[in-house]
C-alpha cells in the first residue's frame, strides 16, 4: 500500500513538472485609416490550464484620440459565437465583457477556471485611427498543457 501511495504522489508531482507552457499569438496587427478593426480566428483552448490572455497595446498619435477595444467571444463548437466574460488584474472580482485602451499598456486578463469554453476568439475595434494615428495591438493566449 505504501508503494502504491508513493507511486501516486510521484505521478502527481511528475505531471506538474512535465506540463508544457503554451503561447499562441491570436492577434498581431497595426490599425490605421485602412484597418479599423478585426475578428481573430477561433482558437481551441480546451486542453489548456492556467489560461491567461495578454494584450500589448502601443499607439502612435499625431492628432490624438486613438483608442482600441478588445472583446472576447467564446464558443462550444467553434462556429456559433457569443460574448465571453473575464476577470482582469485591475478589478479581479468584477466580470468584464470588454476593455478599452487609450494609452500604451500591457493588459492581462483571464477566464474563471470553472468557465472553460473550448474555443475563444477576439474582436478588436479602434477609434481615432488614420494614416499617422495608429494602434499596434497584439493578443497572446497563454496556458499550460
Amino acid at each position: 500500500m505504501k508503494k502504491f501511495l508513493g507511486f501516486l504522489v510521484g505521478l502527481f508531482f511528475c505531471s506538474s513538472v512535465l506540463a508544457s507552457p503554451v503561447s499562441i499569438t491570436a492577434v498581431d496587427a497595426t490599425y490605421d485609416d485602412t484597418t479599423t478593426g478585426t475578428t481573430s480566428n477561433g482558437f481551441n483552448v480546451h486542453d489548456l490550464d492556467h489560461l491567461t490572455f495578454i494584450v500589448e497595446y502601443d499607439e502612435t498619435e499625431v492628432g490624438g484620440g486613438v483608442t482600441a477595444g478588445v472583446t472576447i467571444q467564446v464558443s462550444q463548437d467553434g462556429t456559433n459565437w457569443t460574448r465571453g466574460w473575464f476577470f482582469d488584474y485591475v478589478g479581479t472580482t468584477t466580470l468584464q465583457q470588454s476593455e478599452t485602451f487609450s494609452m500604451d499598456t500591457n493588459y492581462i486578463f483571464w477566464l474563471d477556471r470553472n468557465y472553460r469554453p473550448p474555443y475563444v476568439r477576439f474582436i478588436i475595434t479602434t477609434g481615432g485611427t488614420d494614416a499617422d494615428d495608429t494602434a499596434d495591438l497584439e493578443v497572446t493566449i497563454n496556458g499550460v498543457k
